[in-house]
């Protein structure tokens, strides 16, 4: 497959769920799922969030509102 985004995106694509990446405290902890997961990510906030320590940059927070993004998955 092939994957057509709107503009550029941070895609992932792992034999990992997210929830067994954040549980394992050491890589041999994590068993490969038989398929792949893909993660497209429409935007990024900024490092930071001032709960101990700086707040993001205005110029790289994500503000409230409606985000809308497209994408195609085509086969190869």
């Amino acid at each position: 497959m092939t994957v057509r985004l709107d503009a550029p995106r941070q895609v992932s694509v792992t034999r990992h769920r997210a929830a067994a990446l954040a549980a394992a405290t050491h890589r041999n902890e994590l068993v490969p799922l038989p398929h792949c997961v893909v993660q497209l990510d429409a935007a990024h906030r900024g490092l930071g969030t001032a709960s101990c320590g700086p707040d993001t940059l205005p110029r790289y927070r994500l503000g409230a509102g409606t985000y809308r993004w497209s994408w195609t998955l085509r086969p190869l």
